[in-house]
């Protein structure tokens, strides 16, 4: 949702703790990291995240060191991080005391949700606010047939469904974008444009309201926008699925092998992640590719994830058939995304990297 742009690898490496995905060799997938302290806050609202034992904590001892705090915000004497933050982002902050060195996420948000999550009947969307409230943003949906969620760097709550891409400003307050699809999925890229993957083509809605209509021959499937503004999509071609690339400044078009059935895809700062669906000598994986088509593969569980990436909880697999995350490098516990009740999650994806 919020650009990160090129300069920022340190911050996404330190992110994916738990198994960095590379060109060079596989990587295993280890357990996520849940013990690390995240402090986690919204922009002109006071906050207070406990980061040092107070036990252990001595004002003398202590100091901020490698990065400053956010803005707003400062360390108080009992080993709190507290204020009221004024600017969006994702900082590192380095906390000594007694010759022990810690570092401490503090991520500053500048929309009202960090994730949104859809009921299993498909009738009720929940928003995750930034201090881990859930809050439900519609009761009543007319339609189950939900194609994509997605958190808009402008703050609205979009949820598209087979026929109508519907807006969600605050919680009740639904109006209807777009009608008359016949949508697969969609992607909110950084610039705010919205892309639609229908069963023909892929719908652009630009930032000014106009649509653009890129025309394709097979059924799209999925579509994302990557950090260089290209287009990515999933697509039918003969009786496989398919990875295309589209580079939008030269018209060069691509097609990457990924495996057997490819379901869905996400982006990290130049790495696709594409859920491959089991054949009958392979496990569900993730494969990992980049522009050059190099691949890496990361196994995941014996069952259908959809893959999205969060700047805040690393590279999410959300099970489709089931009220289960796994987060990948992520600091946060799953209970703090989504409601155990609710199967479909989106997160919030980039915030803007303050140094």
């Amino acid at each position: 949702m919020f650009s990160l742009r090129p300069g920022s690898a340190a911050l996404v490496a330190a992110l994916l703790t738990a198994a960095p995905l590379t060109a060079d060799g596989p990587a295993r997938a280890e357990p996520p990291d849940l013990a690390a302290t995240t402090c986690i806050a919204r922009i002109g609202v006071q906050v207070s995240c406990k980061v040092l034992d107070a036990a252990q904590f001595r004002a003398a001892d202590a100091r901020v060191a490698a990065t400053v705090l956010p803005p707003g915000l400062e360390l108080t004497d009992d080993g709190r991080i507290a204020g009221t933050p004024t600017h969006a982002g994702i900082t590192h902050v380095s906390l000594t005391t007694g010759g022990t060195t810690t570092s401490v996420p503090v991520v500053v948000s500048d929309v009202d949700y960090l994730a949104v999550t859809l009921s299993a009947d498909g009738k009720t969307l929940r928003g995750t606010r930034w201090d881990g409230a859930h809050v439900v943003l519609h009761q009543g949906l007319t339609a189950s047939d939900v194609r994509g969620l997605g958190i808009h760097p402008n703050g609205s709550v979009y949820l598209l469904t087979e026929r109508t891409l519907l807006r969600i400003v605050r919680p009740g307050q639904v109006s209807v974008v777009l009608d008359g699809l016949q949508a697969e999925a969609m992607d909110l890229s950084p610039s705010g444009e919205i892309h639609i993957a229908s069963r023909t083509e892929i719908l652009s809605l630009q930032t000014d309201g106009q649509v653009f209509h890129r025309a394709r021959s097979g059924k799209v499937m999925d579509v994302l926008e990557d950090d260089a503004g290209d287009i990515w999509t999933l697509e039918w071609a003969g009786e496989r699925r398919v990875l295309h690339h589209i580079a939008v400044d030269t018209c060069e078009w691509h097609a990457h092998d990924v495996g057997y059935s490819p379901s869905s895809i996400a982006d990290n700062r130049g790495q696709i992640y594409v859920t491959t669906n089991a054949s009958l000598f392979d496990p569900y994986h993730v494969v990992a590719t980049d522009h050059s088509g190099s691949l890496t593969t990361l196994p995941l569980p014996d069952r259908s994830f959809r893959l999205e990436y969060s700047d805040l909880f690393g590279l999410l697999a959300t099970d489709r058939h089931e009220s289960a995350q796994l987060a990948l490098g992520a600091p946060l516990a799953h209970s703090q995304l989504a409601d155990p009740t609710f199967q479909r999650v989106a997160a919030a994806e980039h915030l803007t990297h303050t140094e």
